[in-house]
């Protein structure tokens, strides 16, 4: 073994390991929250279920990748044999498809609980307006990804024929994520601006829920390892994209969270 495989395995073990520390991290956030809910409610409700589910499909991410790395994910593709590289494209294939999904159940976690913070029919009817924007998102998203190449190998874009522009579908579902994060963002001041509480409270609690907006950041990075075919730059580049998702997910778990906290 020369260095230079030496040194792939050791990014691969920090890797795996950076990726497990974060979902335990997540695991840990998401059941203090719902804990102390229950423990002070007996209750939970359609938002914490909706977060559960997330967490979930959380973990369906974070599984595929781990096979990833233990299959010489971040490897360079031309060290790579045709049976390495298939595994490579199934966990990403895999891991995408949950990606979208985990982010529109925080999404419509959220937009539950912010309904719970109104009676006005006007909020109500945006709430409803941004779940139905948000369903359509994930839809279109996961259906593409899931077909984005010919069957039988949907995920094999290398070797593949009549894949789709993988680069402009990544694009798109960077930018409908961002602007339903806005769209959230803008009813949830408008609600919470309304609420007969002190300026000092609302100013606490608006600064807190704009800790998500920190997670498009690295999603929207994300655009730029694509080449112009549409094909990742290579799969060593696979690496530091899933290290964004895992931030991106991590900021929204601790928004998710923390913006929970003035209702219990």
């Amino acid at each position: 073994m020369n260095g230079r495989d030496v040194a792939i395995e050791s990014q691969g073990s920090k890797v795996q390991l950076l990726l497990w520390f974060i979902f335990v991290v997540s695991v840990l956030t998401v059941a203090a929250r719902l804990g102390t809910k229950y423990a002070m409610t007996r209750k939970l409700g359609w938002d914490d279920y909706l977060m559960l589910a997330a967490q979930a499909a959380y973990l369906g991410q974070c599984i595929p990748i781990s096979i990833g790395i233990a299959n010489d994910l971040g490897t360079p593709a031309s060290k790579l044999s045709d049976v390495a590289i298939d595994s490579f494209l199934k966990a990403e294939y895999a891991s995408i498809v949950f990606f979208i999904i985990c982010l529109a159940l925080i999404k419509w976690s959220i937009s539950a609980f912010i309904r719970q913070l109104t009676r006005s029919t006007t909020h109500r009817r945006l709430d409803w307006a941004l779940q139905a924007l948000v369903g359509l998102w994930v839809l279109s998203s996961v259906f593409v990804s899931l077909f984005q190449c010919s069957l039988p190998t949907p995920w094999n874009y290398f070797h593949g024929s009549g894949c789709i522009d993988r680069r402009a579908w990544w694009i798109y579902v960077v930018i409908l994520n961002i602007l339903t994060d806005l769209f959230t963002v803008a009813l949830y001041f408008l609600i919470i601006g309304n609420l007969q509480i002190p300026l000092s409270k609302k100013a606490i609690i608006l600064s807190i829920f704009l800790v998500r907006l920190l997670a498009a950041r690295g999603l929207f990075r994300g655009i730029f390892i694509f080449r112009p075919d549409g094909h990742i730059m290579d799969t060593g580049d696979f690496e530091s994209d899933d290290l964004g998702h895992k931030y991106h997910y991590g900021v929204r778990t601790l928004s998710e969270t923390l913006h929970g906290k003035p209702r219990i």
